[in-house]
């Protein structure tokens, strides 16, 4: 990545400086060719650096006085001129630097300028962390803390501040960039041996997948840790040999699956992944009428893994133009409508159901249905998704029975692989 600061600073200061050089040169000049008179009485002509030193400090306002020698008249009455000419440059080339100053496109590339210096001066060992959220948050906090450097590449501007604010011991260089291209990655410094890994943690699969497969063309050593919500992009980054590639709704599905055959295991990997405690109750994921809430992602996961052990499932969908292709199984189990009007779980079976899962996309929609579902039925079993992690004391004062986040099992999964080690040490 090029550093065009200077190119900008000669580009926004060109003509400030013209104009400062074309004053001083005409007061210089008017100086030299105007008639004086020397202590004796005799006349003479100021010298250019006579002149140039008088119009210095004058047109700065320090004022030392007339030198070499009195000024006649005319000679004064030329450097009234220059006073005013001067001082108007000097005015005008000031509110031009303070404005370059205040310049977005120059700020950012003095940006780029420092965070390409601190990734060359970078000797150890380092991971690049892409986007900045609550997740990663957690992750570079954890990289900090086993000795690994971590360099960010955000587009955000409210998340850049944040992460600013955080004041991270040692420092995270971080780039502002609209982008994730080759050159992006590459002054990130992943051609560096001493980057080891590349996190991307995007809701967006084709994106991750690009990343995926730039990190190592750029550098076939380095692990990629990477999200995947589909198993056919899973497919590819396994191809692509992506050491970690994590799917939370398909591991949310799978938890669900374990819970109704083998409540214990279940309760043992939460204790594990220090969701939990040993001490807690076993989980109960009772036989019966499930009501899914929300058939994106996370639902359809869900919906698949209660197909598999022969729960009885409704769906309960509000966006009658989601992209999806329904199975003739799942369009005979859905009903489209707004899950939090009671109306609509009723015709679902809301009263009969052993278990509600809202999985939406909003959290404050998922606990208005839960909240909605207990008035109609208050036995039943409550599952629900945690979109955000600031939200998580208004879920654990809900009295919900099961509450799955996405953003905790990535962070998790981040430092215990499916091979049984934590990642970040290995690197």
């Amino acid at each position: 990545m090029r550093n065009n600061s200077l190119f900008i600073i000669l580009q926004k200061m060109r003509r400030p400086f013209l104009i400062i050089l074309i004053t001083y040169s005409i007061s210089i000049l008017g100086l030299t060719f105007i008639e004086g008179t020397d202590e004796n009485g005799n006349s003479y002509y100021m010298t250019i650096f006579d002149a140039f030193y008088f119009i210095s400090y004058t047109a700065t306002t320090i004022g030392f006085g007339e030198t070499p020698y009195a000024f006649s008249y005319p000679q004064r009455m030329w450097v009234s001129v220059s006073i005013y000419l001067t001082v108007l440059g000097w005015f005008y080339s000031i509110g031009s630097l303070i404005a370059l100053f205040r310049d977005n496109l120059f700020l950012q590339e003095i940006e780029k300028a420092k965070f390409l210096r601190q990734i060359k001066n970078l000797n150890e060992k380092f991971i690049v962390v892409l986007g900045y959220n609550q997740v990663t948050r957690k992750i570079i906090m954890k990289a900090l803390e086993q000795g690994l450097r971590t360099v960010v590449i955000e587009k955000d501007k409210l998340k850049i501040n944040n992460l600013i604010l955080e004041n991270f011991t040692p420092t995270v260089p971080l780039l502002a960039s609209e982008s994730y291209s080759v050159k992006v990655l590459e002054s990130a410094g992943l051609k560096k041996t001493n980057c080891k890994a590349i996190v991307s943690l995007f809701d967006d699969d084709a994106l991750n997948l690009k990343i995926t497969l730039i990190a190592k063309a750029l550098n076939k050593n380095i692990k990629v840790a990477v999200k995947s919500t589909s198993s056919n992009h899973t497919e590819n980054l396994k191809d692509l040999e992506a050491e970690v590639i994590v799917n939370p709704f398909s591991i949310i599905s799978s938890e669900i699956g374990m819970a109704l055959w083998a409540p214990n295991l279940f309760k043992l990997e939460k204790w594990l992944y220090q969701i939990d405690n040993l001490n807690a109750f076993l989980p109960v994921f009772p036989k019966g009428l499930y009501i899914i809430c929300g058939y994106g992602r996370m639902g359809r996961k869900i919906f698949e893994k209660l197909n598999e052990n022969n729960i009885e499932v409704k769906l309960i969908e509000i966006d009658k133009n989601k992209d999806l292709h329904f199975s003739q199984k799942e369009i005979s189990n859905l009903i489209f409508g707004n899950a939090d009007d009671k109306e609509v779980l009723i015709d679902a079976g809301i009263k009969q159901a052993v278990v509600i899962a809202a999985v939406t996309d909003d959290d404050t929609t998922n606990l208005s249905i839960l909240a909605t579902a207990k008035k109609l039925n208050p036995n039943i079993v409550t599952i629900v998704r945690e979109n955000e992690i600031a939200d998580d004391f208004l879920f654990k004062n809900a009295n919900i029975n099961h509450i799955f986040t996405p953003s905790k099992i990535l962070v998790n999964k981040m430092f215990s692989s499916e091979q049984g080690h934590s990642f970040l040490p290995h690197l």
